[in-house]
């Protein structure tokens, strides 16, 4: 088992984060809760390219694969905010090997 050896913190995107001052519901995000990751990582040089529409992926996390995370969900890591691009990439069906984690790609939230 590869060992989950940093703490980020994980904020669930919701439809139904809460209402505003006209009742209306609104979406957002919970407040952070620590999650296990192994580790996270900038890649190279070159961006990396998630999926068909060519999205720029700023960082990649690697978490427990029970971590519910989805798209729109966000991270902090070492105090900056990125929000997931995306589902998780998942490896554990494998014919030989489940490693247990999920790689999730996600961009920098400027402002």
């Amino acid at each position: 088992m590869i060992p989950l050896l940093f703490t980020v913190g994980h904020r669930a995107y919701s439809e139904e984060a809460g209402t505003d001052s006209h009742g209306n519901v609104s979406e957002g995000h919970g407040d952070p809760v620590d999650v296990e990751a192994i580790w996270w990582s900038l890649g190279s040089d070159e961006p990396k390219l998630a999926g068909h529409d060519r999205v720029t992926v700023d960082l990649v996390v690697v978490v427990d694969s029970v971590t519910p995370v989805g798209p729109h969900d966000r991270f902090v890591i070492e105090g900056r905010e990125y929000v997931v691009v995306g589902y998780p990439e998942d490896y554990d069906h494998g014919p030989w090997w489940s490693p247990n984690r999920k790689p999730v790609n996600v961009r920098r939230v400027e402002g």
